[in-house]
Parts: structure tokens; sequence; C-alpha cells
């Protein structure tokens, strides 16, 4: 056998497992393009990047917390109260990033894609945060 057909071999099978990336990851991916080499804009990337990963994280502990039997309403409460905030965070850090763009001549047509309500930015968020994750 020779060495091309074993590499080729090899991709398909690397390609056949990897699951297809979401919508929601693939704007998270213009995102990062559309910032790449201006270190403001990056670092504002990264902060943004951190929000999405922390809320996705209070995403899950609050659905933990709604799961199980006898959940006092006092705990179920503070744990959306943490991911209402940590939901905040990311909007924030996504408007501030697509402000930033505009006086550094970076598109932010990415910023449509994400979309305007509340729940629209909180569907990508978790998304991507889970996809981050993984």
């Amino acid at each position: 056998m020779s060495d091309s057909f074993l590499r080729e071999l090899w991709e398909k099978r690397e390609k056949e497992n990897k699951p297809e990336t979401s919508p929601a990851f693939r704007v998270y991916q213009d995102i990062f393009e559309a910032v790449r080499g201006v270190p403001e804009l990056e670092k504002q990337r990264q902060a943004l990047e951190d929000s999405i990963i922390n809320y996705y994280s209070c995403v899950k502990s609050t659905s933990r917390v709604s799961a199980r039997e006898g959940v006092d309403v006092g705990s179920l409460t503070r744990s959306d109260e943490v991911r209402t905030v940590a939901h905040d965070r990311v909007i924030d850090e996504l408007n501030i990033l697509s402000r930033m763009c505009v006086p550094n001549r970076r598109s932010n047509e990415w910023r449509r894609s994400v979309g305007d309500s509340r729940d629209q930015i909180g569907e990508w968020a978790a998304t991507v945060g889970k996809e981050l994750a993984e």
C-alpha cells in the first residue's frame, strides 16, 4: 500500500468522526477571523469567549439544580440569578466587540447573525459554549 493511500484513508476517517460544526459556532469562527491580527480586538474576543464559557457553565448548573428532586426555591432562584448575570455579561462583551470592530475597519456583520433578542443571544452563546467545552 502506498503512503498516499493510507494518508487519504486516515483523512477520510478523521472527517467521518468529526461532528458537524453548528451554524452558531461558524458565526463564532467568523468573529475569530474578523478580529485576527488586531491585539485589542483579540483581547476583547477572548473576554467574549470567557463570558460564553461562564454562561454555558451557569446554564448547565441551573439545569442540574432544577432537575433535582426536592430542590428549594431559594437555590433555584440563586442559580437563575447567577445565570442571568452571566447572560448579561455575554451580551455586553458581544456588543463591545461589535462596536470596536468599526473604528478598526473590521467587519461586524457577524453581529446580525447572533441575533438581537436575549433568547437568540442566549441560545447562540449556549451552543458555542457547549462546542468550546467539548
